[in-house]
């Protein structure tokens, strides 16, 4: 399985560090081997840093991409399983539905109140999905 992850804009160093260890721990739990961000947050690794989202996913086939989009017609509960998947979260600033191909899917987390969440607390909610 890959995670790849958008660091959110406009944090300062210590928020960027708290993002880092919510995205690191989860990561661990769920021993994701290939572990993606576009960006850098000064003194922490343990990823494969990206200029560009596009970069990141480049050598993703279309089919195994699952990207995470608020909004989008389908829920996490009801993405068809896909064998080695590429699981792909934005930020705030950062729309990923240009990159949505007929051949990747687009889900969103159901909730009660309709409106986006951070990636970071996203990802466990996904990767319970998806791994099971």
């Amino acid at each position: 399985m890959i995670v790849v992850g958008v660091w959110e804009s406009g944090f300062t160093d210590e928020q960027l560090f708290v993002e880092w260890r919510m995205w690191k721990q989860t990561i661990a739990a769920y021993q994701i081997k290939d572990w993606r961000m576009v960006g850098n947050v000064p003194g922490c690794g343990a990823y494969r840093e990206f200029d560009r989202i596009a970069d990141a996913i480049a050598d993703i086939d279309e089919e195994r991409r699952i990207f995470l989009i608020p909004g989008a017609r389908e829920t996490i509960d009801e993405i068809q399983p896909v064998k080695n998947p590429a699981v792909i979260f934005g930020n705030y600033d950062e729309n990923l539905r240009r990159y949505v191909t007929p051949a990747a899917q687009a889900a969103r987390i159901s909730t009660p109140q309709d409106t986006d969440m951070f990636a970071a607390a996203c990802l466990p909610l996904v990767l319970d999905r998806v791994c099971r």
